[in-house]
């Protein structure tokens, strides 16, 4: 007979394995001349990433939709709730570098200022589009 705290603790130690296994591959690639910092918990990852957001720039996620909240990031939650900027990567692309960038904003002073420092990042891109609630919003009234 096999109890459920078995079956947690078991889920866990597999958690904990894959966890390791992403570790590794994130010190795999990401070269040392760039200031970066792992971390992990055994929780919600969505919940995680948006306490850990507090002290970051940039959130980089997986642009897949996740079917268990346990094991992937709600990345419209991500976008809503930690007030800093969220780059979802596709995960299935054939160069490193998107060709076409979207941009959500609302007019705030924050706004401009984010937008303003990605700048350097969206110059390289193809097409840029910009989307404005607001003024969506008032065009459709």
């Amino acid at each position: 007979m096999v109890y459920e705290g078995e079956i947690m603790q078991i889920q866990r130690t597999e958690i904990e394995k894959r966890l390791a296994e992403l570790r590794a591959d994130f010190e795999r690639l990401v070269p040392a001349s760039i200031s970066s910092e792992w971390g992990q918990a055994v929780c919600s990852p969505t919940h995680f990433l948006s306490v850990s957001a507090r002290a970051a720039d940039l959130i980089v996620t997986g642009g897949d939709k996740g079917e268990d909240v346990y094991r992937a990031a709600d990345i419209r939650s991500l976008v809503l709730g930690t007030g800093r900027p969220v780059l979802a990567a596709a995960s299935q692309i054939e160069d490193g570098m998107a060709k076409t960038v979207l941009v959500a904003w609302k007019e705030t002073r924050e706004a401009r200022r984010a937008l303003t420092d990605a700048l350097p990042f969206l110059a390289g891109h193809r097409r840029r589009h910009r989307h404005n609630r607001q003024r969506a919003r008032r065009r459709h009234s």
